[in-house]
Order: C-alpha cells, then sequence, then structure tokens
C-alpha cells in the first residue's frame, strides 16, 4: 500500500512538473514580446524605406499587450488594435494577426507571419498579398509580395 501511494506521489509530482514547464513555456511565449516596439526598418521586396518614409508611415509604434496588438502614431494615439497569436516552436517563429476588416466577407482577415528576436530587436515578415503563404525567411526580394519590418524594443 505504502509502494502504491508512494508510486501515485510520484507520477502526481511527475505530472505537476510537466504541467508548470508548458504553462512556463506558453507565457514565455506571450511575454517574450511584451511591451512597446518602435519601428526602426521596413522593406518591401527587399527595398528598404529611408528614414523619411519610415517618420511618415501611420503606425510608428507597435504594442504586444496580452492576446492585443496595437498600433500607435507618433503621438501616441491608437490607429488600430487587432489580435494576435505566437508560435515560437516553429522554425522561423511564426505570428498569426486577426485583423478586422468591414471590406472582408467573413468581416475579418488572417495575416500569417514569422518573427524573430534578438535581444531587443524584432523583425516580422509577412506578405502583404492576404491569399498568399506564410513567408519562409526573411529576405523578401523582388516579387516576393513580401515586408519585413524591423522593430526596436522601447524602454
Amino acid at each position: 500500500m505504502r509502494r502504491s501511494l508512494f508510486c501515485i506521489g510520484s507520477a502526481l509530482v511527475a505530472l505537476l512538473g510537466v504541467w508548470v514547464s508548458a504553462a512556463q513555456e506558453g507565457r514565455d511565449e506571450k511575454t517574450e514580446l511584451e511591451g512597446t516596439w518602435e519601428i526602426v526598418a521596413l522593406s518591401l521586396e527587399g527595398d528598404p524605406y529611408d528614414e523619411e518614409e519610415i517618420k511618415a508611415l501611420p503606425t510608428r509604434r507597435l504594442v504586444f499587450k496580452g492576446k492585443k496588438l496595437i498600433s500607435l502614431d507618433s503621438g501616441g494615439e491608437v490607429i488600430f488594435d487587432t489580435t494576435f497569436k505566437v508560435d515560437a516552436k516553429q522554425k522561423p517563429r511564426t505570428i498569426d494577426t486577426t485583423c478586422r476588416d468591414s471590406d472582408h466577407p467573413f468581416g475579418s482577415l488572417v495575416i500569417f507571419g514569422i518573427y524573430r528576436l534578438d535581444g531587443d530587436t524584432l523583425t516580422i515578415s509577412w506578405r502583404y498579398d492576404p491569399s498568399a503563404e506564410r513567408p519562409k525567411d526573411f529576405n523578401g526580394g523582388e516579387g516576393s509580395r513580401q515586408k519585413v519590418l524591423t522593430l526596436k524594443r522601447v524602454k
């Protein structure tokens, strides 16, 4: 009896450890992007925007908060907000953004992207054709219909 209780207890401790580890992984996936990010570079099909073009963008900062992605203008006003989900286990890591769009037949649109996090630098890439496949890399050359956005964490 004592041996059975020990085995059951050990199994419960092991399961709890797996559950806590899984919860930690899920939390880290969201919290690694949590915060405010400023746009420092953008390219379209491999053609980089210059500094003036970046300053003229309507969106200057992105805020990741929980499951929300919030776009801010240069004055800090909200332009739009959307939801996102990431999968940090994929190679490259994936980010899916669900945008509400009144012109879309279903009222929303999912944009499939990839991202890379290197310290306080976040790079996100997606194709600007909503029916296009998720990018496989961050190259975005001519004809790729791919945007590559680089952001720095605001401290």
